[in-house]
Formats: C-alpha cells, sequence, structure tokens
C-alpha cells in the first residue's frame, strides 16, 4: 500500500491542483492569483481571507482566519469599512468561484478596491500542501488530532513543499485555532466534486457532493466507488 507521505503520491496530487487551478484561474483573467504559501506570509500583515464556497463546504473546514462570504460582507459593506492597505484574497476549491467573486465584488460595487488590494486566492486544495492544517468548529474530541497536524507538516517538508510559520491569530474576529477555543485543527476538506478529490495533500481526508461523496463520507476513504 502507498503511504500518504510517499512523495510521488504527494506530488501527483500537486501536479493535479496545479493544472486545475491554472485551467480554471484562467477563465477570470484580470485578477491576481495569489498561492496558498504568499497568503500565509500575507496574514500576519492585514490579509482579508474570504471563503466564497457553499454553507455545506465551509462547515467541513475552511482556512485558519478565513471569513465566510456572508460575514465579510456584513463585516465590510463597503470599501470604506475594509481597514487601510488591507488586502482582500477570495477562495474557494481551486480558484474559479473565487476569482469571479473577486471580478464582481471586490473589483466592482460598494467594496471595490484597486487591483493591487484584490487576489483570487489559489484554493483550498493548493492550501493543504502548505504544512498548515484547515479549521472547523469543534464537534468531538479527537485524540488523533494533533499526530494528524504533525504528519501534514512532515509529509510537506518531506515533498519539498515550504512549511509555513504558524498562522497568527485573526485580528479581523475570524476564527483562529490560536485565540478561540471553539475551533480545532482539522485534516478534513471539501473538495466540491469528485474529479477534484485527488486534488488535496493525501494526508487530508476528502469529501465531496453527489452519491459518490455521500458514500464515502459513510464509507470511509477505502470502500470502492466506481
Amino acid at each position: 500500500m502507498v503511504s500518504k507521505s510517499d512523495p510521488t503520491l504527494v506530488s501527483a496530487h500537486l501536479d493535479a491542483a496545479s493544472r486545475s487551478r491554472d485551467s480554471y484561474t484562467r477563465k477570470v483573467p484580470g485578477v491576481t492569483v495569489l498561492s496558498a504559501l504568499d497568503a500565509l506570509r500575507m496574514s500576519e500583515g492585514g490579509l482579508i481571507l474570504v471563503d466564497v464556497r457553499s454553507t455545506e463546504e465551509v462547515a467541513v473546514s475552511r482556512i485558519n482566519g478565513a471569513l465566510t462570504q456572508v460575514e465579510f460582507e456584513a463585516r465590510y459593506p463597503t470599501a470604506g469599512d475594509i481597514p487601510d492597505g488591507a488586502c482582500v484574497a477570495a477562495y474557494c476549491t481551486i480558484g474559479y468561484r473565487s476569482g469571479i467573486y473577486a471580478r464582481d465584488h471586490l473589483l466592482k460595487g460598494p467594496r471595490a478596491l484597486p487591483h493591487n488590494r484584490v487576489f483570487n486566492h489559489e484554493g483550498i486544495m493548493l492550501h493543504t500542501f502548505t504544512g498548515e492544517p484547515l479549521v472547523r468548529q469543534k464537534r468531538r474530541r479527537s485524540d488523533g488530532l494533533e499526530a494528524a497536524a504533525s504528519m501534514i507538516t512532515a509529509t510537506a517538508k518531506t515533498s519539498s513543499v515550504p512549511n509555513s510559520a504558524g498562522v497568527a491569530a485573526a485580528s479581523n474576529g475570524a476564527p483562529s485555532t490560536a485565540s478561540d477555543g471553539n475551533w480545532e485543527a482539522t485534516t478534513e476538506v471539501h473538495a466540491y466534486a469528485y474529479p477534484w478529490r485527488g486534488m488535496a495533500h493525501p494526508a487530508f481526508r476528502v469529501r465531496y457532493f453527489g452519491l459518490r461523496g455521500l458514500l464515502n463520507n459513510v464509507l470511509g476513504d477505502n470502500c470502492a466507488i466506481m
């Protein structure tokens, strides 16, 4: 059985996610694509992350410190409410829905910002290769949580993916495991649909919509689904 930390497997998943990102972000020209690693580096300097995925997807996990679309729009109804100099990056699964949101709602409308402050984050799939876990609201105690998070960091290092520093507590009140006891790290991620299931880091358990997703979610990753 191939190990989830096997560099060849990690590289194959990363290549698949990168190709999909390139394919989808090209469909929304005019919005700067931001890498997951650069987003982590910018998070300490006032980057606002906006998760534009559905409620069902966000419930599985989100990037540490991110606001949902509803939370972002309620907190920042106009561009004038966004802190001076702060950048905003929208993200989804692989960069398509987020690109549309950035184009239509961050470069236009009441929250319109200059191009150099608006980004299309390459997506939660590629975030899984940064060495940082995702977060979700606490559901139940998981004794294997810290070990799983450590596994991500270790496999990221061994697969030549630079590991970022720990994400600081978000200053915008967004969920952060560093500042809010209601949140916990997780190695689960929603991939939207079956074709995207092989684009997360292999250390993550992938969930997705549809009958295949339902069976996978109930029976686990090892079930045979055609």
